[in-house]
């Protein structure tokens, strides 16, 4: 594995290494671990975002969730 330097500002460096010992952990994989949970958070919000939408969506009337039936009697299923 290459390794490489990120330029922080000395007091975020400060609250890492802090951080990190505090878990046992060094600062590299503290900041692995940070990455890793910034990226699943990403994925579940669009995920969340996705369902909201499909949710909006379906309650509209002739969508797959909101599909009309007996439209001669005015019967809807919602």
């Amino acid at each position: 594995m290459a390794i490489t330097t990120i330029a922080v500002d000395s007091a975020v460096r400060d609250r890492i290494e802090t951080a990190a010992e505090r878990r046992g952990l060094t600062a590299g994989v503290f900041v692995e671990l940070l990455l890793e949970a910034w990226l699943r958070e990403e994925r579940l919000t669009a995920i969340r975002q996705a369902m909201e939408q499909a949710t909006r969506d379906a309650a509209e009337p002739g969508t797959a969730a909101g599909v009309e039936i007996g439209v001669e009697a005015g019967i809807t299923a919602r």
